[in-house]
């Protein structure tokens, strides 16, 4: 008797042995679709102290939208001072800004989110941070049809 439990007992053992050699090696086919063509829009403008202003635009096509804030200066020199840059939806005559980073100037991406087709707005402020007007740079990256 003790053989023929150690027969039963191993019987599951191998069935799960084949199962897991049978799964190795294999591919995942699974086709992930291509980021669309995308274009760069330059939203510039003169903030001054305690400001803000917003630039609106529509995409079409659903993909990645992301932003740097490539320039800040005053007078035409870098200042190194942060504003604050968000995305949101357009809302009467403002931006109601759903997602928001305070940076200085950087080619660095700042924000990036996937997003449906539909129109949208980068804010930018300052929040008591800049000694006086500065002029600012904003690259936005937006997916476009081909």
């Amino acid at each position: 008797m003790p053989v023929f439990r150690s027969k039963v007992l191993a019987l599951p053992a191998l069935l799960a042995a084949l199962v897991v050699t049978s799964s190795c090696g294999s591919t995942d086919t699974t086709a992930t679709s291509p980021e669309p063509a995308s274009m760069t829009q330059v939203f510039t403008g003169t903030l001054s102290q305690s400001g803000s202003t917003f630039f609106s635009f529509t995409t079409n096509q659903q993909g990645t939208i992301s932003f740097q804030l490539t320039k800040v200066q005053r007078n035409g020199a870098n200042t190194g001072e942060t504003l604050t840059i968000g995305l949101g939806g357009p809302r009467a005559t403002d931006c109601s800004v759903t997602t928001s980073v305070a940076v200085a100037a950087s080619s660095d991406t700042l924000l990036s989110a996937s997003q449906t087709p539909g129109t949208y707005c980068v804010r930018v402020w300052d929040q008591a941070v800049i000694a006086g007007p500065v002029q600012f740079s904003v690259n936005i990256n937006r997916p476009v049809n081909q």
